[in-house]
């Protein structure tokens, strides 16, 4: 589901290689990204932070789609996994079908109807701390279920954490991320609960919790996440 790099993504130039022609691909693969308007615009889209010189610039980490869109890149490690069919396969998802890994969401959905609108003055990341705006590019990664996943669920042992703040409608997301798990073959005692937030991690005494479908049974309907 993640982006790869600009040229890997606008030059098809792949990483299946030995180490020298890789090296050499990807400098040419490079050099080419460096001179198309994708690459200039992505050099645009820079922001400098209203600080000390020494602070590094801001950039935002832009891929191509073939067709030109640029979107936001998310960097992966699908070369070092194996992949794998979905469960999910043998029915297309219940009917849904599966979401394609360049499927692509617009970022900005608002058309403002003047600069002065809430919202208009930064159609990006704002950080009113160092009065900074950074533009981000038009598109982002669809998330959803692929048709091929990257790891064996008979293997995975996840933790679910919650780190404080007012959240309406977290125990639904613990719910949902624990009966996604379970369906896609996660066993119920490899579903674990980390109690009293970050600190569950490092207290040997604040033992982690079993998350199966009994646990998490109506906890939507519940106040607290039972930090």
């Amino acid at each position: 589901m993640m982006g790869k790099t600009p040229h890997a993504v606008g030059g098809g130039c792949s990483n299946r290689m030995d180490a020298g022609a890789r090296s050499h691909r990807l400098n040419t693969c490079s050099n080419r990204f460096r001179s198309s308007p994708a690459h200039r615009r992505a050099q645009a889209r820079r922001a400098t932070p209203a600080y000390d010189d020494d602070f590094p610039v801001v950039e935002v980490p832009v891929a191509v789609r073939e067709d030109g869109l640029e979107y936001l890149q998310i960097g992966d490690i699908r070369d070092a996994l194996t992949r794998r069919p979905s469960p999910f396969c043998h029915d297309n998802n219940a009917g849904g079908g599966f979401v394609g890994d360049k499927d692509l969401l617009q970022i900005e959905i608002v058309q403002y109807e003047s600069d002065k609108s809430s919202g208009a003055q930064c159609k990006g990341l704002s950080d009113p701390v160092n009065d900074t705006c950074i533009t981000l590019p038009q598109f982002a990664i669809r998330s959803g279920p692929r048709e091929f996943i990257y790891h064996d669920p008979a293997s995975v042992t996840a933790a679910i954490v919650t780190c404080g703040g007012l959240c309406p409608g977290l125990n639904d997301v613990v719910l949902n991320i624990v009966t996604s798990l379970l369906d896609y073959g996660v066993p119920e005692d490899q579903v674990l609960g980390i109690r009293y937030g970050l600190r569950g991690f490092l207290d040997r005494h604040a033992k982690p919790i079993k998350l199966g479908r009994r646990e998490v049974d109506g906890i939507q309907l519940k106040g607290g996440t039972g930090e």
